[in-house]
């Protein structure tokens, strides 16, 4: 069954005389183990299973197991292993003796919570809880829930004294208090009740506020009923976060479950980790290129996919252990940790949803998109309370995605709505992102497995780029960030000297990469429509701008034909990134260009015709490669290392190559001669460099440095290649970028270059939300 968090996070608080029953329950399972000389030291509703209703208790991983003789400890630093809103006084000091009473010290903390609907010492970071629970007494349950029984709160508080002398002496005790009282205080009554002084006040009260009710009429009613809970305020803030940039708008933000630490990914793939207490963000060590972090339902664990190779692994964060799940081909759309203990993950071709637990056991195939009815992938997994299903979006080769849940184990689907990313809010609430970046909000029947009422609009509007890849966190208590779209991208073109221009001052668009014609007169730009990325034509500087091709989930990195009457791109229309091209006109259909079993993420065309260059691998193992067209069409590596390269492109003259590698363990460009690539290799950056594009005279070659400015290298080539000197040219921070491609355009003259202005604000700047979830039941009950 589920776990006793689970239900709490549904229920909040539960009926009283469950709430007594299951602590009774515990109780004697921790009875035993006293009476076997075993300390749990780890009670919490996470370790409590509920099996047909009753209680169990798991999880003795850390349990102190006392010996007669030597009275040994399990550490020998005084190490105090808990969790901090359920651990006793002296386990919170590291005390190295421990005796059952810790355990009920703990379990008094849960019962508290199931009566109350929080722990009884809550705090932002582990110091605040720390120091409540040396200092602070409880407050009592009936302040904040005035039906539980007198003798069950003077139970919990003596569980919950600060001196173990002052508890019960053991967990049979307790729950013989929590039946009928026996062996707590009187005078305890006495002085935390004063109306128990008085036999009957309690109903006396009731008596005579309805006798005034019945004089005084309904209006007086309305003046004495008492009040509701007060809502805590939601707020509104936006902070800025450290990196370059969050990667590439993809899936790269997490929020823990408590609120008390994001986990995030940069524009230069790395994973970090801040509180939200503090002001700068800690890199996760020992990880390189890192995408889509997620937390455990219990936020002690932090999941991540790498992107060398495509590895799902799972991090202790108390430890900074790391463990691999899954190898190879998982893909950077999302996972999700659920509370039974499996991880929901993408993989495979095509993109279908799987399963595996911690512990080395091999994934479970869960759900395969069927190819026959048009369907393509699956992508963002999120597991709902209970373990029994994940909500998941399917998309399709040309109709708009789905959220569809998928029951576990047996992979039955239902669509639920329309729409790009899916959520589940504890409350009872259906969160679904759509493809304009609205955020819609409908009732949700857990137990059904169904929407209960209309999608309304709640919040938004956050940035989706393609295939519904956006910077979106939300926490399981209520906190809400996401990288939010002020205004839409616009073309600029900028002279040598940094000035920009406004192309067409009455379009816009959300634009990923470009790529100008060999005339120079139209530009094809990859653009998110929908959160479905497109191949568009932009006829300069004013015409008109027409689709040519939006099947599948993603098309971009268009390239161009040196006639320039085709588009090549980059597509998912038949389930995996491979190259296309169509009608530069929008006359036909898009058609494959060449098939390989590798993901291919860039291409381009020799000016005559007669190869197509492109990278495979995507996420890892990048390689440049080459088919030699009207030949035999074999795929030949052009430049295939240990390392990884991306970015390639010709030069005018089709006699030499550049590119970008990761090869001295940052972003440098290179030089090499075409085809024969093995004969030599020039570096031409010198403060690493990115997005490499040679000029149209091939005298020079542009690329960005670390510090996003344009630089141009004066180059001079015959039987050998010379660099003959870098001029930094102006700064490109206000534009879009990719790292592993390009996003910019040079000029048929080379005195200017097109740009897409990036008109967000800071593009690390994140709005957040505290207690969402409260102004989301007030709007949608």
């Amino acid at each position: 069954g589920e776990t006793l968090r689970a239900r709490l996070d549904r229920e909040k608080q539960l009926p009283i005389h469950d709430a007594v029953r299951l602590a009774t329950e515990i109780a004697g399972a921790l009875d035993y183990a006293h009476r076997h000389r075993v300390i749990h030291r780890d009670i919490k509703p996470e370790n409590i299973l509920l099996h047909d209703g009753s209680a169990l208790v798991a999880d003795f991983g850390i349990a102190l197991a006392v010996t007669a003789a030597a009275g040994s400890r399990m550490t020998q630093t005084g190490m105090s292993l808990g969790t901090p809103q359920y651990m006793s006084p002296e386990q919170a000091m590291g005390e190295r003796s421990l005796d059952a009473r810790a355990d009920i010290y703990a379990l008094g903390c849960v019962t508290y919570e199931m009566l109350v609907g929080n722990p009884p010492f809550t705090g932002a970071t582990v110091q605040a809880i720390v120091a409540k629970v040396m200092n602070e007494k409880p407050t009592p349950p009936t302040t904040v829930r005035d039906t539980v029984p007198l003798h069950v709160e003077d139970a919990v508080l003596v569980a919950l004294a600060k001196l173990p002398a002052d508890r019960f002496a053991s967990a049979a005790e307790f729950a013989l208090a929590l039946k009928d009282g026996q062996g707590t205080s009187p005078r305890r009554r006495s002085a935390s009740h004063p109306q128990s002084r008085t036999p009957g006040y309690r109903f006396l009260v009731p008596a005579l506020l309805g006798a005034l009710l019945i004089v005084s009429g309904i209006a007086l009613y309305g003046r004495l009923r008492p009040a509701k809970g007060t809502r805590r305020p939601t707020t509104r803030f936006s902070v800025a976060f450290e990196g370059p940039d969050f990667q590439n708008g993809a899936d790269a933000l997490a929020i823990s479950p408590d609120g008390s630490t994001f986990a995030y990914s940069d524009g230069a793939n790395q994973l970090l980790l801040r509180k939200s207490n503090a002001l700068g963000a800690t890199p996760v060590p020992g990880v390189e290129i890192a995408w889509s972090p997620f937390f455990s339902p219990d936020g002690t664990g932090l999941g991540f996919i790498t992107g060398k190779p495509g590895d799902l692994k799972l991090m202790t964060l108390a430890t900074g252990a790391l463990e691999t799940v899954a190898r190879d081909s998982v893909f950077g759309d999302g996972g999700s940790w659920s509370d039974d203990g499996w991880v929901y993950f993408i993989a495979g071709t095509p993109r279908s949803l799987l399963r595996v637990r911690s512990g080395g056991r091999p994934a479970e195939l869960v759900l395969r998109a069927d190819t026959s009815k048009e369907e393509l992938f699956l992508r963002w997994p999120h597991a709902l309370p209970g373990g029994k299903a994940v909500l998941v979006t399917r998309w399709y080769r040309k109709r708009p995605p789905d959220v569809v849940l998928v029951e576990v184990p047996g992979g039955h689907t239902r669509v639920l709505t329309q729409g790009v990313r899916g959520f589940y809010e504890p409350g009872g609430h259906l969160i679904v992102i759509r493809g304009s970046g609205r955020i819609a909000v409908a009732p949700f029947d857990l137990t059904r497995g169904e929407v209960s009422g209309d999608l309304r609009e709640q919040e938004g509007d956050v940035v989706v780029e393609y295939g519904g890849m956006a910077v979106l966190g939300l926490s399981a208590g209520g906190m809400l960030a996401y990288y939010p779209a002020t205004e839409r991208t616009r073309l600029v073109r900028v002279d040598r000297t940094g000035v920009p221009t406004v192309i067409d001052s009455s379009w816009t668009a959300d634009i990923v990469n470009l790529a100008l014609s060999p005339d120079g007169g139209r530009l094809a730009v990859g653009a998110v429509v929908e959160g479905r990325g497109e191949i568009w034509v932009k006829t300069l500087p004013t015409g008109p701008f027409t689709r040519v091709s939006g099947a599948g989930s993603l098309n971009y990195r268009p390239f161009w034909s040196g006639d320039g009457r085709s588009i090549g791109f980059v597509s998912d229309a038949a389930g995996s990134q491979a190259l296309y091209q169509v009608p530069a006109d929008g006359s036909g259909e898009a058609e494959r260009l060449t098939r390989t079993s590798r993901a291919m993420d860039e291409g381009l065309w020799s000016r005559d015709a007669k190869w197509l260059v492109f990278r495979a691998g995507s996420g890892g193992n990048r390689d440049i490669l080459g088919v030699r067209l009207g030949g035999d069409s074999v795929a030949v590596p052009l430049v295939s290392t240990e390392a990884e390269e991306y970015s390639p492109a010709l030069s005018p003259d089709g006699k030499w190559l550049v590119y970008a590698s990761f090869v001295s363990g940052r972003d440098e460009v290179y030089v090499r001669p075409f085809p024969e690539t093995g004969k030599g290799r020039w570096q031409i950056s010198v403060a690493g460099g990115s997005e490499p594009v040679w000029s149209h005279s091939g005298h020079e070659l542009f690329y960005r440095d670390d510090a996003s400015n344009l630089v141009a290298a004066s180059v001079a080539s015959g039987a050998s290649f010379q660099v003959l000197g870098h001029r930094t040219l102006f700064s490109t921070r206000d534009y879009i970028r990719d790292s592993r491609h390009f996003a910019y355009a040079v000029s048929p003259d080379d005195k200017s270059f097109i740009f897409a202005k990036q008109r967000r604000g800071l593009s690390n700047q994140l709005t957040v939300v505290q207690n969402w979830f409260e102004e989301l039941n007030e709007r949608s009950p």
